[in-house]
């Protein structure tokens, strides 16, 4: 699949936003699909692309864009006599669209298959929490990153892996100009440590072995370069690799994610819990996040625990997250923080609020 689409045509910033709703009756799945269909023939002709989900009477989807266009079709999407409880989940402009070749795709993979472990609970009248929204799409993010990258210049997994683990650091496999950009590198990461984890469980690899293709890996990224600090961070993050932590490189990529989504982010790996939570004391931050393993070795999980719910003690009032292997695709984490960061509450699609914003939108020039 081309990476780019007649979207990217349009230089103007693009306007995202979610919402969720409940379908008034039952929908069939034929039906889902034929809606899915005609909002992608709409969509295609107005610079609009996105993701749909359809599952139990509730409608979650993703909509980005012009912001003229997006909000003119969220105000025909509340008309809509077919569902009921409208609610604006999160709008604003972003850098980059997320689904550019995704006119309206509808979500094979049911909301519960998809979403990340929730940190905490919201309360909400919506269709759909924030969070769960967040895990959705972020899952789906996933998915069409792995879309994009599965063309003849993405790596043969099990190839790659084993020539890590066999070459010397003198001789590092050459990696595609695809991994430039930092969304696939950090599916690159996912993939390698599932096929490190399967080789591991078949006896094909030992774990000696594994940490040396890690390794490998880890120069390959180095050489690869790594993304700068935003000029103007929308958020500031700290990364937290737990006392004892033997693999990096989701930390690496994490960061390097981050970053290259408009996030400031500090890296701290310090010897001890007690010694983390003295150097977060230094700096405001967003957001905490205790980067795990990707791989999933069971030793590793319970330190990655008892420090999440360290720090969630000692800062109750920053977000703390785990990510690791079980709490979602490493690709889909700057979509989880930044839907997160304004989601106290959602809006309803009938409020002045939302109207306002929607007036403010159509008419702003980014």
């Amino acid at each position: 699949m081309q990476a780019d689409t007649q979207f990217h045509a349009s230089t103007r910033r693009v306007f995202r936003l979610t919402y969720s709703s409940r379908a008034c009756n039952p929908v069939s799945r034929p039906a889902a699909v034929q809606l899915a269909s005609d909002a992608a023939s709409n969509n295609l002709g107005n610079q609009v692309s996105g993701v749909l989900f359809s599952e139990n009477g509730v409608f979650l989807q993703w909509l980005e864009g012009p912001a003229d266009r997006v909000c003119g079709l969220m105000q025909r999407i509340a008309a809509d006599s077919r569902h009921t409880d409208v609610s604006i989940l999160n709008a604003g402009w972003v850098a980059d669209r997320r689904y550019s070749d995704w006119p309206m795709q509808l979500a094979e993979l049911p909301i519960s298959r998809l979403r990340q472990v929730s940190d905490a609970k919201l309360k909400s009248s919506s269709a759909c929490d924030s969070l769960t929204a967040a895990g959705a799409f972020a899952g789906m993010t996933a998915l069409y990153q792995q879309q994009r990258n599965r063309g003849d210049n993405w790596p043969v997994i099990g190839q790659l892996a084993e020539r890590l683990i066999q070459c010397s650091p003198e001789a590092l496999p050459a990696l595609p100009d695809a991994l430039l950009d930092m969304r696939a590198r950090a599916q690159l990461v996912d993939d390698l440590a599932q096929e490190f984890m399967r080789g591991w469980e078949t006896d094909q690899w030992n774990s000696f072995e594994i940490a040396v293709g890690l390794a490998n890996f880890n120069r390959c990224w180095q050489r690869l370069g790594r993304a700068p600090e935003p000029a103007n961070p929308r958020q500031r993050v700290a990364i937290i690799l737990p006392p004892g932590n033997t693999e990096v490189i989701g930390a690496m990529a994490m960061a390097d994610l981050l970053r290259a989504s408009g996030i400031a982010v500090r890296t701290f790996f310090e010897s001890s819990a007690r010694q983390t939570l003295q150097a977060l004391s230094t700096d405001p931050f967003d957001a905490f996040i205790v980067s795990g393993s990707r791989l999933g070795w069971l030793d590793e999980g319970a330190r990655e625990r008892k420090l999440t719910h360290s720090l969630r003690d000692a800062y109750p009032a920053t977000r703390t997250y785990l990510a690791n292997r079980l709490t979602g695709p490493l690709v889909g984490w700057p979509d989880r923080l930044l839907l997160q960061r304004h989601d106290a509450r959602a809006l309803s699609a009938d409020s002045a609020e939302w109207q306002t914003l929607c007036a403010m939108a159509s008419r702003s020039t980014h």
